[in-house]
């Protein structure tokens, strides 16, 4: 908690809102593996793509990528948030919102992904 307070950029109301939104959506993806993640088969469709058939089938590992990503992507916009400080005002509020709306895609891919395997 020390840390963030350290940066400079989340003195800004609207950037601490998006990322406090974005920690919302990451948590929900939690939510999302932890209660439904255990009922899904072991292998689920997520290659749409190939043809009909066992070439469409993953092993349910691979849902965490899409909340790995999620972190990922938070943590590079603290990142870039900490080192653009206030050179340009506007630039860690887009970077902050484009990180949360790429949050916000993964987080319904996965729960779409997770209900149409169920």
């Amino acid at each position: 908690m020390r840390i963030l307070l350290r940066i400079r950029g989340l003195s800004q109301p609207t950037i601490r809102w998006g990322l406090g939104l974005g920690l919302v959506l990451i948590g929900c993806q939690g939510l999302v593996l932890v209660v439904w993640g255990l009922k899904l088969p072991p292998e689920i469709p997520l290659y749409y793509s190939m043809p009909q058939g066992e070439q469409q089938l993953a092993e349910k590992g691979w849902l965490l990528i899409s909340l790995g990503l999620s972190l990922l992507a938070l943590v590079t916009n603290l990142v870039i948030i900490g080192l653009s400080g206030q050179l340009v005002k506007v630039f860690p509020e887009i970077v902050t919102w484009l990180t949360t709306v790429c949050i916000l895609l993964l987080t319904l891919t996965l729960v779409h992904s997770v209900m149409l395997a169920l």
